[in-house]
């Protein structure tokens, strides 16, 4: 289950409720996993501090989730290329392991994009 939850302000910026969205997890993993073997390269997918979300090797998936497991990261096994896609929204680049291509989504924007009316005019006197 993936939980995303945003703050929601009326028109004078007070909060007025909490959006709270949730998501069957296990469904969009699955559709990952599905393409993620497709053709010579590898396909991952890594949170924004670096730790396989999916990858080569699920015993390396979700390490942020456990104390025994935070040093088990892309970050940590890839600090140069880690470092590189980090600094930037997209890219290519080669390096000593390989050709490395990157995308960078963010669910919070896509979100604020797709659900974000226009201001309401207070109603005339």
């Amino acid at each position: 289950m993936l939980r995303l939850a945003s703050p929601m302000y009326d028109n004078d910026m007070q909060l007025e409720s909490i959006l709270i969205l949730n998501c069957m997890g296990a469904t969009l993993l699955s559709l990952f996993d599905e393409n993620i073997h497709e053709g010579t390269s590898n396909l991952l997918l890594l949170n924004g501090n670096g730790y396989w979300l999916k990858g080569t090797d699920p015993a390396q998936e979700w390490g942020f989730m456990y104390d025994d497991q935070a040093d088990m990261s892309f970050a940590k096994s890839y600090p140069f290329e880690w470092s590189k896609m980090a600094k930037e929204n997209n890219g290519l680049f080669m390096s000593d392991n390989g050709l490395f291509a990157f995308q960078t989504m963010s669910l919070a924007h896509n979100i604020d994009k797709h659900f974000t009316a226009e201001p309401r005019k207070p109603p005339s006197s």
